[in-house]
């Protein structure tokens, strides 16, 4: 096996945590008008998009539009459903008290050229009170989003399932981001408790 130089040891470790709070530190705009965009959705379906005070309405379900549908940093996300799941869809069950939320989303790479895609560095669920939610593993049952490089005009779908205290459910916050130098589409959503 190849070791790497000492530097390079270094910089590797470095570069994933400078990404890591890079994305989480961004703000709420959309980078290109500068205006916040939310898109915000409720577990009866209907949609806000676009420059905050300018909703539009839709009706979202299996066969219908997804809950939020952006393009930022040479990605495109669409969040096709978010939902509480049985505690059985996660790997291990959730601490007591806690939910398991499933977020099914899909990510095509629309730059040309190839692009990482990671959960940990790019998605984001946030409870109230904005502390971010743990992102758990799901059990081999689940459709898993898997982490990558996809080539242009690649698309990854799948779960990513995270934990929250149950009675946060009614409140929460996924975001997305495309890369460090972009800013990040936020979509709140309102689940119906199991």
């Amino acid at each position: 096996m190849k070791r790497l130089p000492r530097p390079a040891v270094v910089a590797a470790p470095a570069f994933a945590l400078l990404m890591l709070v890079g994305a989480a530190g961004c703000s709420a705009t959309d980078g290109s008008s500068g205006t916040p965009t939310t898109v915000a959705s409720s577990s009866s379906g209907s949609k806000s998009t676009g420059a905050a005070g300018s909703p539009s309405s839709t009706t979202t379900g299996k066969a219908g539009p997804s809950l939020a549908d952006k393009e930022i940093g040479g990605y495109r996300f669409e969040v096709l459903s978010a939902e509480v799941l049985d505690d059985g869809k996660a790997l291990l069950p959730p601490t007591a008290g806690n939910v398991v939320v499933g977020i099914n989303l899909s990510v095509t790479n629309v730059a040309t050229r190839d692009q990482a895609v990671s959960t940990f560095a790019q998605l984001e669920l946030k409870v109230p009170g904005g502390k971010p939610a743990m992102e758990i593993p799901p059990d081999a049952s689940v459709h898993a989003f898997k982490d990558g490089t996809l080539k242009p005009g690649e698309t990854v779908e799948g779960f990513v399932l995270y934990e929250v205290p149950e009675d946060t459910t009614a409140k929460l916050q996924f975001s997305m981001a495309g890369d460090l130098t972009d800013d990040r589409v936020t979509v709140d959503l309102s689940l119906a408790p199991r």
